[in-house]
C-alpha cells in the first residue's frame, strides 16, 4: 500500500459518540479516518506518537496498524461477549515486549490498556 494511501486512512473524518460503543467496552468519542478508528501510542517518555489506525470489533476483536513502527496487531475472537479485557491484556504484553509504547484512543488520551 502506498504511503499516500496510508496517510489518507489516518486523516480524521468523523467522531462516534453513540452509546453502542460503551456496551462493548469502547469509549464514546472514538475518532475515525477512512473506515478505520484512529489511535495514538504513548511512548515510555510520555511522548505521544500519532497516526496509528485500526478497528475494535464487538466482543474483543481488534486490528491495529502503526506505520511509524511497522507494527500490525490482529486479534480475532469468534464469540461475541461484552468487554475486551483479554484482547487489551494481550496487546499490552505484546507492546511491552516490543517496547513500542502503549496504544491510546485518538485525541482522548484514554489508555486502551
Amino acid at each position: 500500500m502506498s504511503r499516500d494511501r496510508v496517510n489518507e486512512f489516518r486523516k480524521h473524518q468523523a467522531t462516534d459518540n453513540s452509546i453502542w460503543l460503551s456496551l462493548f467496552g469502547n469509549p464514546a468519542g472514538s475518532k475515525y479516518g477512512l473506515g478505520y478508528q484512529l489511535f495514538n501510542f504513548m511512548e515510555s517518555g510520555g511522548n505521544r506518537r500519532v497516526g496509528a489506525f485500526g478497528h475494535r470489533g464487538t466482543g474483543g476483536s481488534l486490528v491495529l496498524c502503526d506505520p511509524a513502527t511497522e507494527f500490525v496487531y490482529c486479534f480475532l475472537v469468534n464469540k461475541i461477549v461484552p468487554g475486551n479485557d483479554a484482547t487489551l491484556k494481550l496487546l499490552d504484553l505484546v507492546c511491552t515486549e516490543l517496547s513500542i509504547g502503549k496504544p491510546v484512543d485518538f485525541e482522548l488520551d484514554l489508555p486502551m490498556i
